[in-house]
């Protein structure tokens, strides 16, 4: 083998290497992307959840804070 190939084939080796590690690199970083947005999709879901539970419970307090008003308000009518 002479020099000229064997330089050939250590050009083609590091290109093959090179290759391998830009494909592990988009393939790490498409995995981790994607987990990425279901972690914020995930977030995302349990603060509306979370937002949506407290409107409720402040909607049933001022109910019931309400409904005590009147029921005040009918006691001391007599």
């Amino acid at each position: 083998m002479t020099r000229r190939n064997s330089a050939l084939i250590r050009l083609l080796l590091s290109a093959l290497w090179i290759l391998l590690w830009v494909f592990a690199f988009l393939s790490l970083s498409r995995v981790l992307l994607w987990g990425l947005s279901w972690y914020f999709i995930r977030a995302a879901i349990a603060i509306g959840l979370a937002y949506y539970l407290v409107d409720r419970l402040r909607r049933l307090r001022q109910v019931k804070h309400l409904r005590a008003l009147t029921f005040r308000a009918w006691l001391e009518e007599d």
